[in-house]
Formats: C-alpha cells, structure tokens, sequence
C-alpha cells in the first residue's frame, strides 16, 4: 500500500514532468527560455518559472484523462482501464477536461498564471477540432489564468492554448 507522502512524491514528479515538458514547447513556441525556479507543496500555483530576463510564469498543472484508470495504467499501476461512463467517448473526455477546466477556475490566481493540463490519453486527439466545442462549454466561465489554459498531450510533443 501506498503511503500518503509517497503518493505526494508521485504528484510532485508527474506535475513536474509536466511543466518541464510545457515550458519546453512553450518555449520554443514563443521563442523565450522560462525554466522552473520553484515548486511549491500545497500552494497555488505550483510552480514558479522565470526566464533570462528576469519575468515570472506562474504555472498550475494538473491532469485530465479518457476514462478512470488512465493515470494507474500510464504509472504502470494497472494494465487495463475501466469502460467509459457514457456511449461516445469523445462525450467523457471532454466532460472530464471541461470538469479539471472548472476545478482550478474557482480558485483566484496573480497576474502571468497559466493553467496546464496534461492528458493521460492513449488516444491522440486533436483538439484543434475541439476547440470551438471546449469554448462553447466554457463560456460561462470567469478564467483566472491570464496567461492561458493549455493542453499538453500524454507524450509531452503537443500543447493547445484552449483559452
């Protein structure tokens, strides 16, 4: 059995390969050279990047998935997932992004904060076909992250701004 300080451990280094994975194509995206500088435990946003220059990026990450399971099974924790909830999986996912979209929307966040959500999908989607449907479900939605709301894809190749 897992204990709580080694689940926090595990958060920790997901999150943390996360960002490193996102600020490597955000980087390269906006030609600029942000690295980690802090990463806070049980603080908002988690991560502190800065660049050459001396600016702060704020950086809140999380996870999103396909169906349950998904995570257990990319840690290696599991080797197969449970059959989604509904009848068209493109439903779940978005339902399960849209829901981790919402969750860290409640919290206020400083000014040059972005939201970064990894997706633990096998499935290689392509959520420039999604945007529109993401914008849609959102628009009710105060976002806090003045910096945007990405997507990083599982293998860590791909970003979206979402918002």
């Amino acid at each position: 059995m897992r204990t709580k300080v080694a689940a926090r451990d595990e958060t920790k280094a997901i999150e943390n390969a996360t960002v490193t994975g996102f600020l490597k194509l955000y980087n390269l995206q906006r030609k600029d050279d942000f690295s980690i500088t802090e990463h806070r435990d049980y603080e908002s946003p988690d991560f502190v990047c800065t660049n050459s220059g001396g600016q702060r990026l704020y950086v809140e990450a999380t996870t999103a998935h396909d169906r349950e399971g998904d995570m257990a099974v990319l840690l290696g924790r599991a080797s197969s997932r449970k059959a989604p909830k509904s009848v068209r999986l493109r439903d779940y996912v978005l339902a399960n992004l849209i829901a981790a979209i919402h969750k860290k929307s409640l919290s206020r966040h400083q000014k040059h904060t972005a939201l970064v959500i990894r997706h633990s999908s096998g499935v290689d989607w392509d959520w420039e076909m999604e945007m529109s449907e993401i914008r849609s479900r959102l628009s009710d939605v105060v976002c806090p992250f003045d910096e945007g709301v990405w997507i990083i894809d599982r293998t860590m190749t791909r970003i979206w701004r979402l918002l």
